[in-house]
């Protein structure tokens, strides 16, 4: 899997956890649905698909694994027909999916003295 693909991935993830409107929400995430469940970056094979069933706690007959295609049918259904605590669920385990780690408060960093010191080596005294 691409650095890239992951960090678009979990920027949308980011956007998505921002939005408060449910409707607008479960819009966005059937275009990180789509795209992840499609990828063959992070789901090798269609069987790998299960871990994300088995995750979203639903049952799913072994047939549906056979498609990528008719997979994502199944679960864009499931989304569309769920709450706003199902879509809670959807979007921790793309956070798990995608190692995402849902902020909740930012820790400070030593940067800003690396930063003076990569300066002074720059620059000189």
């Amino acid at each position: 899997m691409s650095k890239g693909e992951m960090l678009m991935w979990q920027k949308k993830l980011k956007t998505i956890l921002n939005i408060d409107e449910i409707e607008i929400k479960r819009m966005e995430l059937y275009s990180l649905l789509v795209s992840v469940v499609l990828s063959k970056s992070i789901f090798k094979s269609n069987k790998e698909l299960n871990f994300l069933f088995d995750s979203l706690n639903i049952k799913v007959k072994p047939y549906l694994l056979k498609s990528r295609t008719i997979s994502l049918g199944k679960l864009i259904r499931v989304l569309e027909k769920s709450n706003s605590d199902e879509i809670d669920i959807f979007i921790d385990c793309f956070a798990k999916l995608l190692d995402y780690k849902i902020p909740t408060s930012s820790p400070k960093s030593n940067s800003s003295k690396n930063y003076m010191e990569e300066l002074l080596k720059k620059y000189g005294r």
